[in-house]
């Protein structure tokens, strides 16, 4: 590193900065178990209140998907004008205690509203920890830190599937659990309330982590690498300025992403109708398979990502990764599809899963390096909720839809789980190959700044 003019003796430690990420990443570990706890609760919530596939689909879109991706926007701008540390750490409340109201539901009603604190809590985190980690990194490491925190996801929606069904099984045999005042429990809602429990003893030590005073890894100005007209930018005229970039990342990643949810949200549906797997079963299996795949195409499109900004030094080199990978996604779609067992589903969820989520901390840092420093976290809380709108709100609620318009029959929800993701990965590759295939033909493929 150079330090007017003549290289420092001590090379620059990021230590407590990768501290500070991982912390982040249980943050996120614990976001995803508690969002996709309901995922494998699907079928004893249905049986309890009597409800839909196609309400279940509003408990995950409408509900929580929905005010997930809107309130990103007022969380950002809190964050921005705020505090970073103090919007984390009021969403993490926020949803830890909504999860527990979950528990706490007896009625649709009770839980859809339940569920959109969840979301409202669990929106303050992303935008204010994709700034939070790009103050603490320099742009040579800044994927794969981002990547480390995304990589929470990952953690999180693969051990969901195991924590909560090892919970379920074993809370089933139980059965009504005397909570007092509050009444009895069924083990569905037990688990819920068990859930809850990790987020709030993470409070603390994230409060002490995120408190520690460290310098910035871009300089007096963290944004080094962003638009230099950091100060007084408006979102708005940004926007409209850089609408192609904008466009072609939040609408590519909205596609892969929508066919991700889709399963993380139906899968185990489909595995307790189809092969008549119980949730526990579900949980370990398929849990491995999320978290084992996602990890190692996450690290891989880093490590990609990395290599192409490097060798070919154009801003928009690591969009090449989500493209391909959306390529890559369709044959995999339709091998899900076509399968006849339990083994051939997994497979091709493996390959679905690996391709569609390896881009998801590529995105953020992209969107991070060309962002004005004092918007950054709102572009980024918009990004979220674009992405998320597509991926938690819409795309259950279409899956619950078209489940409705072809019947009832076993493979229906597969059907559509296909028709709803497999449309998400077309306009993906449709919309990334034509934004690189023009910059290439008008030559306008800016490179990276100097750090």
């Amino acid at each position: 590193m150079v330090t007017n003019g003549t290289h420092s003796a001590k090379a620059p430690s990021y230590t407590w900065a990768w501290v500070t990420t991982a912390t982040l990443a249980i943050a996120m570990v614990i976001s995803f178990i508690d969002r996709f706890a309901l995922s494998l609760l699907v079928e004893p919530i249905k049986a309890s209140l009597a409800i839909s596939d196609a309400q279940i689909g509003l408990l995950h879109g409408l509900a929580f998907g929905l005010f997930y991706s809107i309130l990103g926007i007022p969380c950002g701008w809190l964050a921005d004008r705020w505090s970073r540390t103090g919007t984390i750490l009021l969403g993490l409340f926020v949803w830890c205690l909504a999860t527990a109201a979950c528990g706490l539901a007896g009625s649709f009603a009770g839980l859809l509203v339940a569920r959109m604190f969840v979301g409202a809590g669990e929106a303050a985190l992303a935008p204010a920890a994709y700034a939070v980690i790009y103050e603490r990194f320099p742009r040579a490491i800044l994927n794969r830190a981002l990547t480390l925190f995304q990589a929470g996801a990952v953690v999180g929606a693969g051990t969901a599937f195991y924590i909560v069904g090892a919970l379920y099984d074993w809370l089933e045999p139980i059965g009504l659990v005397d909570l007092g005042w509050l009444g009895a429990s069924q083990p569905w809602q037990t688990t819920f309330l068990l859930v809850a429990l990790p987020g709030l003893a993470l409070l603390p030590v994230l409060w002490w982590v995120l408190n520690r005073r460290v310098g910035a890894a871009h300089g007096a100005t963290p944004a080094a690498t962003a638009d230099p007209r950091s100060k007084g930018t408006k979102v708005i005229p940004y926007l409209i300025e850089d609408r192609a970039f904008i466009a072609a990342i939040f609408i590519g990643m909205s596609g892969l992403l929508t066919m991700s949810y889709a399963l993380l949200t139906w899968i185990p549906a489909i595995f307790v109708r189809e092969f008549q797997w119980v949730p526990g079963e579900i949980g370990r299996i398929y849990g491995a398979v999320v978290l084992f795949s996602c990890m190692g195409g996450m690290f891989a499109a880093a490590w990609i990502a990395d290599r192409l900004s490097s060798r070919v030094r154009s801003a928009f080199s690591a969009l090449r990764v989500p493209l391909y990978a959306g390529v890559l996604a369709i044959p995999a779609a339709l091998v899900f599809l076509l399968a006849s067992g339990p083994i051939g589903v997994l497979i091709a969820c493996a390959a679905l899963h690996g391709l569609c989520t390896c881009s998801i901390g590529i995105a953020p840092a992209l969107i991070q390096r060309r962002s004005p420093e004092d918007i950054r976290s709102r572009i980024s809380a918009l990004y979220v909720m674009v992405v998320n709108i597509c991926g938690l709100a819409v795309g259950p609620i279409l899956v619950g839809s078209v489940v409705q318009l072809l019947g009832s029959g076993a493979p229906a929800l597969r059907t559509a789980v296909f028709i709803v993701g497999g449309g998400g990965l077309l306009v993906s590759v449709a919309t990334l190959g034509f934004f690189l295939r023009r910059q290439s033909a008008v030559g306008k493929v800016p490179t990276e700044q100097s750090v």
